[in-house]
């Protein structure tokens, strides 16, 4: 056990120094007088309509989950799956650590009586269905990006991260048939399960229909919410350009190498606005501003938590045992 937590710091630590570091070279090309222009702005109207999409967002990610949760033989009822999903929001966003958001779903779920493997693989194909439906997005939006994205290189550029995408999924699903003497490890073996269980959402019309649907909404809600920001903040962008750049910034975010992707998606917010002229300045107030409006919204989880009835000090050593990929659902 000593040995997992050791990892744990480790992992914090190097997610801390990625994200410290990312942050660092994209401000480096911050104008702050034109930032601090951005900033006056923003209008309380604004900030007050992309707080109530984030949380309208959480409303859908949850009603989302309650389906991925099912694929293994679980029911979670939709008001539990509200308040344990902005718990999982107020802990990934709010209070970054060595447990993160996801671990407090899976661990929380464990402790309302739900099999370990159906806390762990319905939290994990939760993540799944939400990148399918992010790869839906962006692939119906292609025909509109070749249209408003100047030069063959970025279109490029977008057409690989897409396939990028897609490849990752169709590895996923392929690995549910690696060899039985490879699944000896407990990590090969828990792998395996998130993939056979990624099988069965997707040949359940019942389930990965309301699935892909939620999550294309999801997504749309943040291209909305990044749109009324942008559009507060003075930039020159129309919601079909956020529609095409928006879904690709957040695709590269989850790539979890940073502290609740801060860095990586403002370097991306950077790169993907650059295409239409918009400056670093412009690009990273926006991010930061996005990221905030996060953080303000997992404070709704951070209230329900402390003011549940079920409300306990969290066994951090059981939690990490919950999360940990080389403990072997049951």
């Amino acid at each position: 056990m000593a040995a997992s937590t050791a990892r744990r710091w480790l992992s914090i630590s190097l997610k801390a120094a990625i994200t410290i570091s990312l942050i660092w070279l994209v401000l480096r090309g911050v104008d702050w007088v034109e930032a601090v222009r951005h900033l006056r702005s923003l209008s309380v109207v604004g900030v007050a309509l992309l707080l109530a999409i984030l949380v309208l967002q959480g409303v859908v990610g949850a009603w989302r989950w309650t389906f991925t949760t099912s694929v293994f033989g679980t029911t979670l009822q939709f008001p539990k799956a509200l308040r344990l999903f902005f718990e999982g929001i107020f802990f990934n966003q709010a209070l970054p650590s060595t447990i993160g958001g996801d671990a407090v779903r899976m661990y929380r779920c464990t402790q309302a009586g739900m099999p370990v493997s159906a806390a762990v693989n319905g939290v994990l194909l939760d993540r799944v269905g939400g990148v399918s439906g992010l790869l839906l997005l962006i692939a119906l939006s292609q025909p509109l990006a070749w249209q408003r994205i100047p030069g063959f290189g970025p279109r490029l550029a977008f057409l690989v991260v897409l396939a990028s995408g897609f490849a990752g999924i169709v590895l996923l699903l392929s690995l549910a048939s690696l060899p039985e003497r490879w699944q000896r490890w407990r990590l090969v073996s828990g792998i395996a399960d998130l993939s056979a269980g990624a099988r069965r959402l997707y040949r359940s019309p019942a389930i990965v229909a309301p699935v892909l649907g939620l999550s294309f909404v999801v997504h749309v809600l943040t291209v909305l919410a990044v749109y009324i920001l942008a559009t507060d903040l003075g930039l020159p962008v129309t919601f079909w350009d956020c529609l095409v750049l928006i879904p690709l910034v957040f695709l590269v975010a989850t790539i979890p190498v940073s502290i609740a992707g801060w860095g990586v998606r403002e370097g991306a917010m950077v790169a993907a606005l650059g295409v239409l002229g918009i400056s670093t300045s412009g690009a990273v107030t926006l991010s930061v501003l996005f990221g905030l409006g996060l953080i303000a919204v997992g404070l709704i989880g951070g209230i329900a938590w402390l003011t549940s009835s079920e409300r306990r000090l969290i066994n951090v050593i059981e939690l990490e045992r919950t999360a940990d990929p080389n403990v072997r659902p049951v």
